[in-house]
């Protein structure tokens, strides 16, 4: 394993275990029928908006046959575009309206 790329693991797997946590603790608070709703609720909310920003970033550019592919660099460049906007925007999006860079430079 690459050390650099794992230079945060530890946090990150602390962190993801708090954050189930945290949440079943809140969805233990519910009745079963309230929990069940907050869960399906919030996941499709979740689901929405994850596809708005993919959406904005992705539809309506190029698309190619597979035989026809041009290389890594044009590929991402011309099948993604950046979003500019305000700060509500880049605060929605969590940085993925750059679709752009996040192609090119993915970490």
């Amino acid at each position: 394993l690459d050390q650099k790329k794992n230079k945060y693991l530890l946090a990150e797997q602390a962190l993801i275990v708090l954050h189930y946590v945290l949440f079943l603790s809140v969805l233990s608070q519910m009745s079963i029928l309230r929990a069940v709703t907050f869960f399906l609720i919030a996941q499709t909310s979740c689901g929405f908006f994850l596809a708005i920003v993919f959406g904005l970033g992705h539809n309506g550019m190029s698309v190619y046959p597979a035989s026809e592919r041009p290389d890594f660099w044009k590929l991402q460049v011309s099948t993604t575009r950046n979003i500019t906007s305000n700060w509500f925007v880049d605060w929605f999006s969590g940085g993925l309206n750059y679709q752009v860079d996040h192609h090119l430079f993915p970490m």
